[in-house]
């Protein structure tokens, strides 16, 4: 404890500040901050605003993040739910979007290996529905030339203007996703 008037150390028993002689107790009790005297109720209620103020702060901040991050990733999703052409190296395939209109993508992924460019659309729950599927299927069959590749999945695929390579469309309708490929059959690089 230290004295309100002159701030010199007390002991805890005495009743008067021996350097000064002020009275110690009552609102006279005295605490140091950074070399000044403070009352001890201020300090407390300064406790109080800072435990209360920094979480909060804290909070808004780590929320504002989230709501950054997430503005980010649904944009950059907005953007390639509304593309008419996938463009796979000199290879355009007409989307979902150019045949039936907008529908929402949830996920997006796209990937290169030696042989092989990837790109994929996974379309939001309730997006697509028989009729779309039924319709872009029909597209690429007849308007853009590719052949139904198996009976198993839904997998359509045509030559590529490059020599040697090869398009492909992957439908997979329990996922909602469309997957576009382009690839070398020899193993070579793109």
């Amino acid at each position: 404890m230290y004295c309100g008037k002159c701030g010199n150390q007390i002991n805890g028993n005495a009743k008067f500040c021996n350097k000064c002689g002020n009275p110690v107790g009552g609102n006279n009790n005295q605490i140091l901050v950074n070399g000044a005297p403070m009352n001890e109720k201020k300090s407390h209620k300064a406790v109080i605003a800072v435990a209360i103020i920094v979480p909060i702060v804290l909070l808004i901040a780590i929320v504002g993040f989230v709501v950054l991050i997430m503005f980010a990733v649904f944009s950059t999703l907005g953007e390639q739910a509304t593309e008419e052409y996938v463009d796979l190296s000199g290879d355009e395939i007409p989307t979902m979007y150019y045949v039936v209109g907008r529908r929402e993508v949830c996920s997006y992924n796209t990937s290169t290996r030696d042989n092989e460019i990837m790109l994929s659309y996974e379309y939001c729950d309730g997006q697509l529905n028989v009729d779309d599927y039924i319709e872009y299927e029909d597209y690429l069959l007849d308007i853009e030339g590719f052949t139904n590749s198996s009976d198993i999945t839904t997998r359509f695929i045509k030559e590529s203007v490059d020599d040697n390579m090869y398009l492909e469309v992957e439908i997979d309708r329990y996922t909602d996703t469309i997957t576009y490929y382009k690839y070398k059959l020899d193993g070579g690089d793109i």
